[in-house]
């Protein structure tokens, strides 16, 4: 074979391409809301085919522009054109972050005071333009700060324009109330004295005052006593905390009127010894002269509810109308007895119970 060869160079010109490039346009809605597979996509517009008709393939077998119920990830699509032509891209899900957020709470000075105050801050997550709610979702404003509050537990919610949530719960907070232990009405005699104690711990509170001093016998001090000389209404105010609260109390003070006593028309001695001494011997009804009283009847009976002696209409002042101890004859023995009287006394009946004792 011949020890030879030949060498030829050749020109390969440029050849136009058939298949042109595409211009793909779509839309995406991400995962919102932790939803696993909510996204959509949308291939809204495709450009750059001479022929109009053309074929979009999906790799999970979904053929047309729009691919529904799509989980994060990269998802590819084929489109067959002009015939021979093909063009292969993808598209990117994303699973948005849920939303996450931050609250500074600044507490109420006082109990039932509105100035606690709520702000929401470092908001992320979402998509973005976020509404702020502590209603459980009756109302959502724009403004993140909210104030103006009292001491109670508020639900937070942010919510973004995909209508996702997240919620937490805080608790603004007020001092432990200092609870004043006065009654609002107190009573007492003229000339006495009655002590007021509010029944707080001094060391829970600032200050305290007590007013007016009229009638206040230890002025200055917490528990007080007070004599007023007519009727007077106490005020205790108390300072905690940069909180204020107060008590008012009124005492009552009730004139004595004497009264002349009365001494009873009728009366009796309730002891007695029938042992033949003549003193004190005979139990009998005692009454002033000429009082306006008609005895009916007097009965005596022993612990058991015997009746061991009566005497119809007996006199006032008439030992020999009384009970001189005996029963058929024999002395009773020691012990406490019961007497009824039933008498009249102006026109109006009555009856006086009582017991004597008889003793030897």
């Amino acid at each position: 074979m011949p020890d030879c060869f030949v060498q030829q160079s050749i020109e390969i010109p440029d050849v136009d391409c058939e298949c042109l490039d595409l211009i793909v346009d779509y839309t995406l809605e991400n995962i919102p809301c932790d939803n696993e597979e909510t996204a959509i996509i949308d291939l809204t517009s495709i450009q750059g085919t001479d022929d109009p008709d053309f074929e979009i393939y999906w790799q999970d077998g979904t053929v047309g522009q729009k691919l529904t119920e799509v989980g994060e990830g990269w998802h590819a699509f084929t489109i067959n054109y002009d015939e021979h032509c093909i063009w292969e891209d993808s598209i990117f899900v994303e699973l948005l972050l849920p939303i996450s957020f931050e609250v500074i709470v600044q507490h109420a000075d006082c109990p039932d005071l509105n100035t606690g105050e709520i702000e929401v801050i470092n908001v992320t997550g979402g998509t973005n333009n976020y509404q702020f709610s502590i209603d459980d979702g009756a109302s959502f404003q724009a403004e993140q700060i909210f104030s103006n509050l009292t001491e109670g537990i508020f639900n937070i919610l942010v919510q973004d324009d995909a209508n996702c949530i997240s919620m937490q719960s805080i608790e603004i907070e007020s001092p432990e109330i200092v609870e004043i232990q006065l009654s609002d009405i107190e009573s007492i005699e003229e000339g006495k004295f009655i002590i007021l104690d509010p029944q707080i711990d001094a060391t829970a509170i600032d200050s305290f005052s007590w007013s007016p001093i009229d009638g206040i016998l230890n002025p200055g001090e917490l528990i007080i006593e007070v004599q007023p000389d007519q009727t007077t209404t106490y005020t205790f105010e108390i300072f905690y905390d940069g909180c204020y609260d107060f008590k008012t109390i009124t005492i009552e003070v009730e004139e004595i009127i004497e009264v002349e006593e009365t001494k009873p028309n009728i009366i009796f001695s309730n002891v007695f010894s029938p042992n033949g001494d003549n003193l004190n011997d005979i139990f009998y009804i005692q009454g002033s002269p000429g009082s306006q009283i008609s005895i009916d009847n007097m009965s005596i009976f022993d612990r058991w509810g015997n009746q061991i002696f009566n005497k119809p209409n007996p006199k006032i002042n008439e030992a020999s109308d009384g009970w001189d101890g005996n029963l058929n004859g024999d002395k009773v023995i020691s012990g406490v007895y019961v007497f009824m009287i039933s008498y009249v006394e102006n026109g109006e009946a009555k009856v006086k119970m009582g017991t004597i004792t008889v003793v030897y």
